[in-house]
């Protein structure tokens, strides 16, 4: 199944925007963890609610889907992502 397949089933089996939107973060969060470019980028992937320090930033929902745990030689960061599911099209932006 391709990631178009996958939308389209999206399209049809949520209940809701809100579950659209959910089911198409776990679908990011899966495929940043898994794809052969980002896997390496990333040591992990949390959804906003399961990142483990989302109380340090007030703990509501601010607008931030998914967190990153990026690794650089020895350095390591985290990055916010916003994720959008667009009835048209997807796109995604490397870096």
């Amino acid at each position: 199944m391709n990631f178009q397949n996958i939308l389209s089933k999206y399209r049809k089996i949520s209940f809701s925007e809100r579950d659209k939107g959910d089911r198409f973060e776990r679908l990011i969060q899966t495929y940043l963890q898994t794809d052969p470019i980002y896997a390496n980028l990333f040591k992990y992937v949390w959804l906003w609610e399961e990142f483990p320090s989302r109380k340090d930033f007030g703990g509501k929902d601010i607008g931030i889907d998914l967190v990153a745990l990026t690794i650089e030689g020895t350095i390591e960061a985290y990055i916010s992502l916003n994720t959008i599911f667009l009835e048209i099209q997807l796109i995604l932006f490397n870096y």
